[in-house]
């Protein structure tokens, strides 16, 4: 039987599948992949529960029933699975964090749209290694060749108070920070992309004394479509349509969350000299920048924006880079750790904000509640924060290639020299990335510098040669 690899650096995702096909996404496969994760954990003589919930998807409810009978079916009893139901990831996470959970599986494919499943299964609080995660995948092929059979159905028994208790513990933390109610007199709205967040982030918000206008938050709605932090257009077009919220005193600016809330953006907004609004983009970088402030180093990947470095370093903190990813920015902090270094904080631009302190992964709920508070205190909004940390324009581009030629462009003399800077870039102060992409024949290339035109040309030049070269190689 083939064996398809399914695990990548966040888990399990695919196109639902009304079938028992091992390896697509269906039932079939969310039960044996949690019954290889969760006997995996016994094996290891660990003990405790384990914590199951997802986003908004029609078809998680057969998942999650799936999920508890490969649980089930592992050796772990049914009272001793904490079912979320609709939650975020990072509330799951948390509630297996505090309860000593021996695995958790939170059912959401992020970001992409509602026809994907998805399965995140973590050891413990924690997303696995590349090592567990094979470990986790080959074992599922095994009990496919075993033949192993689960039952796919169990009964629909709910923890709802995890959800409140998750709650309760981001109120306490930011209050510990920030004061009581610190959002008092203030109005944000909240964009929760139909998905896990649609009750936990604007009640959160609310609790710290906010007012709140909601967006995007209909669950019978398909999550994602038109909304959350892929596609910020539609908080755009809301306020566009809502023109007395950003005219109010009170506004600061909207929130956006993912589908599964493990990430944060902000978009500000105001009416501009032409009486057209204007929108300014709280990413990833600028965030970092934000919570930086106090920190000793911060880690951000190889796609952070050079001004906001710049001004980390400026500000007395040091910066490190890693590969793009959460999972890498947890391992970088990690290792700084291990070596007696007080680092906790690390983003990547895509907005996935990784506190140690807190979790090992993002948590997009707690830093909207956090990002509110910061302005709040301040007595500014999302739009002036944005535009106090001006960044250095990037360019993306991707280059088709031919699957054979996509395995060796970049051990290719013929274009090793592309990968070197030139004297002009660092005259540009360019920064440039090249990197194969490991699921397509693609390649590619980012760049940035202070100067938007000599971005354009100098990636644009990189796209032809590695282009020309790899013609020659056909």
């Amino acid at each position: 039987m083939g064996q398809t690899e399914l695990l990548g650096t966040d888990g399990f995702r695919g196109i639902f599948e009304d079938s028992d096909k091992p390896g697509a996404m269906n039932p079939s496969t969310i039960a044996g992949l949690t019954h290889a994760l969760v006997s995996t954990q016994l094996e290891a003589n660990t003990s405790g529960p384990v914590v199951i919930g997802g986003d908004t998807r029609v078809f998680n409810s057969q998942l999650e029933q799936a999920a508890v009978a490969g649980a089930v079916a592992a050796g772990v009893k049914e009272r001793d699975i904490l079912r979320l139901g609709v939650a975020p990831t990072p509330a799951i996470l948390r509630t297996a964090q505090q309860h000593g959970a021996i695995a958790a599986v939170a059912l959401t494919a992020s970001h992409n749209p509602a026809e994907y499943g998805g399965w995140k299964g973590t050891i413990g609080a924690d997303k696995p290694t590349p090592a567990q995660a094979r470990h986790i995948e080959a074992r599922y092929w095994e009990q496919v060749q075993n033949g192993l059979m689960l039952p796919l159905a169990y009964g629909t028994r709910r923890s709802p108070d995890h959800l409140r208790r998750y709650l309760d513990d981001v109120v306490t933390n930011i209050e510990t920070i920030f004061g009581e109610k610190p959002l008092m007199d203030k109005l944000f709205v909240a964009d929760t992309a139909y998905g896990a967040a649609n009750y936990a982030t604007p009640a959160l918000l609310e609790r710290l004394g906010a007012t709140v206008e909601r967006f995007a938050n209909d669950i019978s709605h398909p999550i994602n479509e038109g909304a959350g932090a892929t596609n910020l257009a539609g908080v755009q077009q809301f306020l566009r349509e809502r023109p007395e919220l950003v005219r109010d005193s009170r506004f600061v600016g909207a929130l956006i969350n993912d589908g599964d809330a493990d990430r944060l953006l902000g978009v500000g907004a105001y009416i501009g000299d032409t009486g057209a609004m204007e929108f300014r983009t709280l990413d990833g970088n600028r965030v970092l920048e934000l919570l930086a402030h106090t920190e000793v180093g911060v880690v951000g990947t190889d796609y952070t924006n050079d001004a906001s470095i710049t001004r980390i370093r400026q500000n007395g903190t040091a910066f490190e880079f890693c590969r793009n990813g959460d999972t890498n920015v947890t391992r970088a902090l990690l290792a700084h750790q291990l070596e007696g270094e007080d680092w906790h904080l690390g983003s990547e631009f895509s907005g996935h904000h990784v506190d140690l302190r807190w979790l090992s992964s993002g948590d997009g709920v707690r830093t909207a509640a956090w990002v509110a508070a910061y302005a709040a205190k301040n007595d500014t909004t999302i739009a002036t924060l944005c535009e106090s940390m001006p960044l250095f324009p990037e360019k993306m581009r991707s280059l088709e290639l031919a699957p054979a030629i996509g395995k060796v462009i970049i051990h290719d003399s013929a274009v090793a020299a592309v990968f070197s800077a030139t004297p002009e870039d660092s005259t540009q102060q360019y920064r440039g990335i090249y990197r194969q992409s490991g699921t397509e024949p693609k390649f590619r290339i980012w760049g940035v510098a202070q100067d938007e035109l000599y971005v354009e040309k100098r990636t644009a030049q990189i796209e032809k040669t590695l282009s020309l070269a790899s013609l020659k190689l056909k």
